[in-house]
């Protein structure tokens, strides 16, 4: 026995007792030799600073390419050829024992992850264990609540736990956390998973899929987003109050170095185009009212187009009714300044209902190759972000969009649904930025022609 592992086993082993003398709560454990999941440091050569530094003290996401892969199910294994497995990384002020002591024991991920309000150990063969969880998100519309029992297979070994999903809406996915020690009492906490998308069951996720395809580009970084951060505030926890900034000075200056763009060019072509993503720490943005916390993210991606016509489309916006079309009507404004007041008017269409809202923008160039934007009013009250480019080669460049924002006091009733998600001030950055970039990709593919420079 790996003498590193003796809280889990004792833990298997009570639960076993326990339960085990309840037919109903036992479930066989399914052969599971190997995971088939990329290690998060293959992009770096296996090098985990080479990833921490590269993240620093943000949650960095990325896709590793497309390979083939299997999971076992109780109906025999469903093999697929090409998955994109997506990595979040993370480095935390705990020791690497202290991390594994918290992610060994998957019964008490209750308490750490917010949505999680039960679980009951199954069953458990040597370093494998199976989980039930019970899944709440309550929100004001009981239809679009949610509630599932959720059951995980979980196997052990040295800096990694893997996981098998047996029963979820997302029928089929695997995934497993490392960790690695770093120096100074400090630990990289890597998740890698992939799920089939396109094989959901129960009413809620197979409504809002259908109803919203788009939404399947931004689960993953989501899902990786929601369980790092939940980690990194259990170690890091925010401070009660920060520096509060002026609207002006708000949105995060993420700077990259030379080598750390190569990184990001490497990570993006490894990946086949996919975007590198960074969730930044929050910060405060002082107004009238009160101090209110954002979280910000920092999407990079390759557009096969030049900076001017990316910018000609992208921070006009008059163009963009043309890449979403849950936006149904725009009104625009100049201002002396340069800058364009949008008033936009928007129905969320999610199959069951529609959400219409209202957002009042402001945009304005900064230069050739920036522009930033910041609500002035409308539903979402808060809500800043920048757009930048830089030439790639001379084919295509690389974006990088910096966005954040959260629903105020006043919100329409439809929209504070969103309110009652956990970390519902920080998730929709994360996952609207894959849907921005792939509309962007997809226009200017449309428009080649037009825009080689």
């Amino acid at each position: 026995m790996n003498m590193t592992q003796p809280r889990l086993y004792r833990l298997l082993l009570a639960g076993t007792v326990i339960l085990g003398c309840n037919p109903h709560l036992h479930a066989k454990t399914l052969e599971w030799i190997d995971p088939q999941i990329p290690s998060a440091l293959a992009p770096f050569a296996g090098h985990a600073s080479a990833l921490a530094a590269l993240a620093d003290n943000n949650i960095l996401i990325y896709q590793h390419p497309q390979q083939a892969t299997a999971t076992p199910t109780e109906r025999g294994v469903r093999r697929y050829q090409n998955v994109s497995f997506n990595t979040s990384a993370l480095v935390v002020s705990a020791t690497a024992s202290e991390v594994q002591h918290l992610l060994s024991d998957p019964l008490h991920y209750v308490g750490l992850f917010p949505t999680l309000t039960e679980a009951k150990l199954l069953s458990t063969q040597g370093t494998i264990s199976q989980v039930q969880y019970r899944m709440q998100v309550p929100v004001p519309i009981p239809l679009l609540s949610f509630d599932e029992k959720i059951t995980l297979q979980y196997q052990l070994s040295a800096q990694r736990l893997s996981t098998l999903i047996i029963d979820s809406p997302i029928q089929y996915g695997l995934g497993q956390f490392e960790w690695f020690g770093l120096p100074n009492g400090k630990t990289l906490v890597t998740l890698t998973q992939w799920g089939d998308l396109n094989a959901p069951k129960g009413f809620m996720i197979t409504t809002l899929l259908k109803a919203m395809p788009e939404v399947k580009l931004g689960i993953p970084n989501g899902v990786g987003a929601f369980v790092l951060e939940s980690i990194r505030r259990r170690y890091d926890p925010d401070p009660a109050l920060g520096t509060q900034y002026p609207q002006q000075q708000i949105i995060p200056q993420h700077t990259l170095s030379a080598t750390q763009t190569q990184q990001i060019k490497q990570l993006i072509q490894r990946s086949g185009g996919q975007s590198v993503v960074f969730a930044h720490p929050p910060v405060w943005l002082r107004t009238p009212k009160r101090a209110e916390k954002l979280f910000f993210s920092t999407s990079y991606a390759q557009i096969h187009a030049s900076p001017k016509a990316i910018f000609d489309t992208l921070a006009e916006p008059h163009r963009y009714q043309q890449l979403f079309r849950q936006i149904k009507k725009i009104e625009l404004k100049p201002n002396p300044d340069g800058s364009t007041d949008a008033n936009i008017r928007v129905g969320l269409g999610l199959g069951v209902i529609t959400i219409p809202y209202h957002i009042k923008l402001r945009t304005q160039r900064l230069s050739a190759n920036t522009a930033i934007y910041q609500a002035n009013g409308g539903d979402i009250e808060f809500l800043h972000g920048k757009l930048s480019a830089q030439p790639w080669n001379q084919q295509s460049s690389l974006v990088g969009l910096t966005s954040g924002g959260k629903l105020g006091d006043d919100a329409p009733f439809l929209l504070r649904i969103g309110k009652a998600l956990p970390y519902a001030d920080m998730l929709p950055s994360i996952g609207a930025a894959p849907i921005f970039i792939e509309r962007a990709t997809r226009y200017f593919q449309q428009a080649a022609p037009k825009n080689t420079p």
